[in-house]
């Protein structure tokens, strides 16, 4: 068991049938749960959900592109690879980040 406070995650990636949590340490874990039910626990405000496998803390977003027409990609802090925002979600994280 881990004790691990929100404001140190990452981002939250889905690898069925688990939820792999990344932190801002480097230290990972694996929980077998879904990000539907992350998605209600998390706040609003600090937590987004940028793919229907991926939900990002914003507090952690280095840059925010455009990748092509519709496509917009995030890089986080410390993160080598970036997030592609699927075009589901793209719309209302344009309108947030006014992109």
């Amino acid at each position: 068991m881990q004790l691990v406070f929100l404001k140190d995650i990452k981002y939250l990636r889905a690898k069925t049938p688990y939820i792999l949590i990344k932190c801002q340490s480097g230290k990972s874990t694996l929980l077998r749960d879904s990000l539907d039910d992350w998605e209600r626990k998390l706040p609003e405000k600090t937590f987004l959900r940028i793919h229907r496998s991926t939900i990002i803390n914003t507090d952690f977003i280095s840059k925010f592109e455009k990748f092509s027409n519709s496509s917009y990609i995030i890089r986080l802090q410390d993160e080598s690879e970036p997030f592609l925002i699927s075009k589901r979600y793209a719309v209302k994280i344009k309108n947030q980040f006014g992109a």
